[in-house]
């Protein structure tokens, strides 16, 4: 047995039209190639060598992927298929609507929302409507419109994003209901941008509910003191307020605004500029402590 598979129009790769499967393998060797890999290449290898173990390699880069190879009768192979990605997808989603999810990092979902096929951007990963046979109706085409139309309702004539609380509160109260009807579409790629879109602003919404007790962590703000720093900690275990969650950078200062990193996504109004004042100061804090801490004579 040949320790590779090359990849040919003969086999069925993820359910995918050929052609489909290797413009998701182009865009993986972007990415190995933005990470550093000059030589990047995409394999699917038998490891160890005639076992029935198959991997999707990447040459230099540590990433790898297990896969299902399929044989007929005969042996030769017909089909490769996904062997975890889509059954972990799967299960997440029966224990979030079975009321099973265990309260870890791994299977927890920000209130409000509910959870949705997310494969690294390493992973081959096919969605519902990109597979062979999938046949899109009238109700699929309606639901696919609403939600194309709802984000771009938020873009202006350069595709960016300005949101200020109200405007964010409204998008999300006004398609809260639309949101909820896709649960069992959590597997539809042309759904993708909107699930995104809204978990992001339904995450910014949470931080915003907790913007009284960040205005009183500010205003008793005393730098090194321990009670402060205390109190700080808790509110930023609990809600994770410091500048690594929010993932977002200083655009401009008057008026001032937010942009959310490789997003277009831009963050206006005293409320952000609060929280993200908090964030700052908390980070200062953090270092110092933990740099008088580490040159404490113990």
């Amino acid at each position: 047995m040949s320790d590779k598979l090359y990849f040919t129009p003969a086999i069925t790769y993820f359910s995918l039209p050929y052609y489909t499967f290797l413009r998701k393998c182009v865009v993986i060797r972007h990415q190995l190639q933005q990470y550093g890999d000059p030589k990047a290449e995409v394999k699917i290898r038998n490891l160890p060598q005639g076992s029935g173990h198959y991997y999707i390699c990447y040459l230099i880069s540590a990433h790898v992927q297990a896969i299902w190879v399929e044989r007929d009768a005969q042996g030769k192979v017909v089909a490769v298929h996904d062997k975890f990605l889509t059954p972990k997808f799967q299960n997440q989603v029966n224990d979030f609507i079975n009321g099973t999810a265990l309260p870890t990092k791994q299977v927890s979902y920000l209130e409000g929302t509910f959870p949705t096929a997310r494969p690294n951007a390493l992973d081959l990963y096919t969605y519902k409507d990109e597979k062979l046979g999938f046949k899109a109706d009238n109700k699929y085409r309606q639901k696919v419109k609403y939600a194309e139309d709802a984000v771009q309702a938020l873009k202006n004539e350069q595709a960016q994003i300005i949101l200020n609380p109200d405007r964010l509160n409204h998008w999300i109260e006004k398609h809260q209901s639309f949101y909820w009807s896709l649960q069992m579409d959590w597997d539809i790629k042309a759904f993708q941008p909107f699930f995104n879109l809204f978990a992001t602003l339904k995450y910014l919404q949470s931080e915003l509910r907790y913007l009284a007790r960040i205005q009183k962590a500010l205003t008793s703000y005393v730098s090194l003191d321990e009670t402060w720093f205390s109190e700080a900690s808790d509110l930023n275990s609990s809600h994770y307020f410091y500048s690594g969650s929010w993932n977002c950078e200083v655009h401009d200062e008057s008026p001032f605004t937010l942009k959310v990193i490789d997003r277009e996504i831009y963050l206006q109004g005293e409320a952000f500029e609060t929280i993200f004042k908090f964030t700052e100061i908390y980070d200062k804090e953090r270092y110092l402590t933990l740099k008088f801490s580490d040159e404490a004579p113990f």
